[in-house]
């Protein structure tokens, strides 16, 4: 027989649970109509799991902050000053949109500046990269959603001995700025990657065998889509706790020639002409063959600037192989050049396409963190007080 007692304390669970799921219901706009969408459940595995991995890039950096600057990161700064000089010269002085470096390198000249600034982590400026990205953040959160901010490193930010050689140590990480501001994202709770510490490492166990970026063109190559893909899949797998993905393979990937971008080559000078034409990739295909397509209901989305769409084979980008590698299709929120603008892209969608989403994942090229034009949008729109920003979102 059920007490009175434990029946009161049944009904204020019941009470405070429909408080909660009605207090949780959010507004949303879709056209003319407004529906009221639930954010799903946070579930305690998965943000155990987010957890470790944030807690993890923080180590990792923290490694590499002793190893660069015993600890300090003025230090570090001052280790690669010589490097960072040279960058901010050649950005400020040239006339050139690129530069030749060695070997055949070409670099963008305007790709310079973000590493050589020294106020990128303390910029809290109105349409700052911090700003726009911490709101993003917390209007996901909001929402249920989850957030992997990814900063693909610029060429020189990897091959810095061939652009200054003789300027760097061996062994010294010019990225003291990128690293700072995704270390700083971490312990704001924003899940963001690391790719300079695993870009460098497989560059020093692999020697220049296998290039990550083209020489004539400012994108990685598809040898850095699998790193990427790799490590984007390993913290994605955490989201099978709650039916996302599968470790059952729903796609296979097959080697094709592709033609490689040169977006470089025009800017150069005429003798410089070492463009590779046909490079290797991998297209992903489903079991049955028919090249990987994005899926709108797909719980997962990629919103990225072109690293995410380099190649003309929708099939054989990076998105492609993250699906792949954790066994379920993408939703797109993307557009060549407007890596600063996935909030806005990912919030003008109809509310049908954002009901269901868990995570997104934010690929966005290191060079766009010089921008002071990251619109800060969160779940109610674009942040229209502060001016600078059009309707489509551009400066």
């Amino acid at each position: 027989m059920t007490s009175g007692k434990t029946m009161l304390h049944q009904t204020i669970r019941a009470t405070l649970h429909a408080h909660l799921l009605a207090t949780a219901m959010l507004l949303t706009s879709c056209g003319n109509n407004t529906i009221a969408v639930a954010p799903p459940a946070r579930h305690p595995v998965v943000d155990s799991l987010r957890r470790e991995a944030i807690n993890s890039t923080i180590q990792d950096i923290e490694t590499e902050l002793q190893k660069q600057g015993s600890g300090d990161w003025d230090k570090w700064g001052d280790n690669v000053e010589p490097f960072l000089d040279t960058l901010a010269s050649v950005a400020r002085d040239s006339a050139r949109k690129c530069v030749e470096g060695l070997d055949g390198f070409l670099f963008w000249t305007h790709s310079f500046r973000v590493h050589s600034r020294r106020d990128l982590v303390g910029d809290t400026s109105p349409e700052s990269p911090i700003r726009s990205i911490k709101a993003f953040s917390k209007a996901l959160r909001n929402d249920g959603i989850d957030l992997i901010v990814v900063p693909v490193p610029d060429k020189i930010a990897v091959y810095p001995d061939k652009f200054a050689p003789g300027k760097l140590q061996t062994g010294a990480n010019p990225s003291v700025q990128m690293m700072g501001l995704v270390l700083d994202l971490c312990r704001r709770d924003v899940e963001a990657v690391d790719l300079y510490t695993l870009f460098h490492s497989y560059r020093r166990d692999t020697g220049d065998t296998s290039l990550l970026y083209y020489r004539c063109d400012s994108h990685y190559r598809p040898v850095a889509f699998a790193l990427v893909a790799n490590e984007i899949a390993r913290r994605l797998a955490r989201y099978r706790q709650i039916g996302i993905g599968s470790s059952t393979p729903i796609y296979r990937t097959e080697l094709i020639a592709v033609d490689a971008p040169c977006d470089l080559l025009g800017h150069a000078t005429p003798s410089v002409n070492r463009c590779q034409p046909i490079d290797t990739a991998c297209r992903v295909l489903t079991v049955a063959g028919v090249p990987y397509a994005a899926d709108d209901s797909a719980r997962i989305v990629l919103g990225s600037d072109s690293f995410g769409t380099i190649m003309a084979d929708k099939a054989a980008n990076v998105g492609a192989l993250i699906a792949a590698r954790v066994g379920a299709p993408l939703a797109y929120a993307s557009g060549s050049m407007r890596g600063p603008w996935v909030p806005l892209l990912f919030y003008r969608r109809p509310a049908a396409f954002r009901a269901n989403k868990r995570v997104v994942v934010w690929i966005v090229a290191d060079r766009q963190f010089n921008s002071d034009t990251w619109p800060v949008v969160g779940s109610h729109g674009l942040d229209r007080s502060r001016g600078g920003i059009d309707s489509r979102g551009r400066p």
